[in-house]
């Protein structure tokens, strides 16, 4: 596991992982440059190439942190906001279809393993998660499976995707009133400035590894692409976030077949179940 300190602090040990530009991307060209907002992992898999270049800054989020209340269904009636309930909303392997939203379901060459699906259970938690970002430090961006949304979240449910070849994942979280708003403005500072740029240490020597984020346009409410990029021949990230009023979908892969698969299509798909 990767140790971090403020700045480009130095990261001891493993994984880094992919970050997002504007419109979710597939490999090209390798970013150099750090910009905008949101997360990232470190390295660890080799892989052909590193992905693109990073796009301008993201819209900044207001928070009001509160109690949890129950969003509004597809149908207009009041839902818990439980992992239940969310986990309700994954989708599912026969078919991908999204239950209760008619003719919605993953976008082609998508698959879901609803075998390996996590929820929080039937109740909303009492006090919300802590933030991932509140250590200071770039130690959350070392995951492996780079999901940035579980800050302040009551509820929660993830399954496992796959793109061909690319391993990927989903989860959807539930919030108290303001607070998904507030875990985007915390990952998009985070990423600008502390965690813009870090060192990782791999067996064969210092890797630096550069973090984007980018507003992607034409998602709910709001919505940030992360991509992690370490230098070299090693594995990136990408995470994308979309809020929904005080729902999120979390979407994330890696570039270990050597492109990244849009995840922008599967978040479309899931954000009429929201609400």
């Amino acid at each position: 596991m990767l140790k971090s300190v403020r700045g480009m602090g130095l990261l001891v040990g493993g994984l880094a992982v992919g970050m997002v530009l504007a419109g979710c991307s597939d490999g090209a060209a390798k970013p150099s440059a750090a910009v905008s907002a949101p997360t990232g992992s470190v390295p660890t898999g080799s892989v052909p190439g590193n992905p693109s270049s990073p796009a301008a800054p993201p819209p900044s989020a207001s928070s009001v942190p509160s109690t949890p209340v129950a969003p509004t269904g597809a149908a207009g009636d009041a839902q818990h906001p439980t992992g239940s309930y969310l986990k309700t909303l994954l989708p599912t392997r026969a078919g991908a279809a999204v239950p209760g939203v008619s003719g919605t379901a993953l976008p082609s060459g998508w698959v879901a393993d609803d075998n390996d699906e996590h929820d929080s259970g039937p109740a909303a938690a009492a006090t919300p998660a802590p933030s991932l970002v509140g250590a200071g430090t770039c130690d959350y961006l070392n995951a492996k499976g780079l999901d940035l949304a579980g800050s302040y979240s009551v509820a929660g449910a993830t399954e496992p995707l796959n793109n061909g070849n690319s391993p990927a994942g989903v989860g959807l979280y539930a919030y108290p009133p303001g607070d998904a708003a507030k875990v985007l403005a915390e990952v998009r500072k985070s990423t600008s400035t502390t965690c813009q740029s870090f060192t990782a240490m791999q067996q064969a020597g210092a890797v630096t590894v550069d973090v984007f984020a980018a507003p992607a346009g034409g998602l709910g409410d709001e919505a940030v692409l992360v991509r992690v990029a370490p230098q070299g021949p090693y594995t990136g990230q990408e995470n994308l976030l979309v809020r929904r009023g005080d729902l999120m979908v979390s979407v994330h892969a890696d570039n270990s077949s050597g492109s990244y698969p849009d995840l922008s299509k599967v978040a479309a798909a899931l954000l009429p179940a929201m609400g």
